[in-house]
């Protein structure tokens, strides 16, 4: 087992970059600059990568997503919308088929719903 420890994720989907920022591992080599300073090298990399391209970032979204900590990438493009606005947007997708259940794993796929 190799473990990678990359607390701070940075990528683009249509046009909004996002960040992710974990807590790092206990005691991993190379953990000599902090999480902001790591998040903030990472963004202006990206930025540089992509010159003209690059959307704005809102450094306020930043400094929450470090500060929270949490796996889940979230936008900080200046004029993104927050997660929580990104998750209200979501339809509800109506599935053909009835839910799983204990018998799921039989290996047959589920009967259709009429």
């Amino acid at each position: 087992v190799r473990i990678i420890d990359q607390p701070v994720l940075v990528g683009e989907l249509h046009g909004v970059v996002y960040l992710s920022a974990s807590k790092p591992v206990a005691g991993y080599p190379d953990q000599k600059d902090g999480l902001q300073l790591q998040a903030t090298m990472a963004l202006k990399g990206f930025e540089k990568a992509h010159r003209r391209e690059a959307p704005q970032i809102n450094w306020t979204r930043v400094r929450q997503a470090v500060a929270a900590q949490r796996i889940l990438p979230v936008p900080v493009s200046t004029g993104a919308p927050s997660v929580a606005e990104e998750v209200a947007a979501l339809k509800p997708v109506q599935y053909a088929y009835a839910p799983y259940d204990v018998g799921a794993n039989s290996g047959a796929p589920p009967a259709m719903v009429r």
